[in-house]
């Protein structure tokens, strides 16, 4: 594992805590902004895969479902 791994998978971990009131709230984020940030987001741990960066794909993919997550919470 190699230090940007662990740098970007660290920051993903942050921004997974950020959005837990979000995922708990009543009030969510506007639809499109959430599937954007989600698919985003998905295909940044696409390529952290494709260059063996895999803590930073498995924690980008994690936040990128709670982005998803927050869309289909939207009513």
């Amino acid at each position: 594992m190699i230090w940007q791994d662990l740098v970007f998978g660290a920051g993903q971990i942050v921004f997974a805590i950020a959005l837990i009131p979000a995922l708990r709230s009543a009030t969510k984020p506007p639809r499109v902004t959430c599937f954007l940030t989600g698919g985003v987001l998905c295909a940044f741990a696409l390529a952290f895969a494709t260059l063996d960066l895999t803590w930073s794909a498995a924690t980008s993919l994690g936040v990128g479902a709670m982005w998803l997550a927050l869309a289909v919470q939207r009513r």
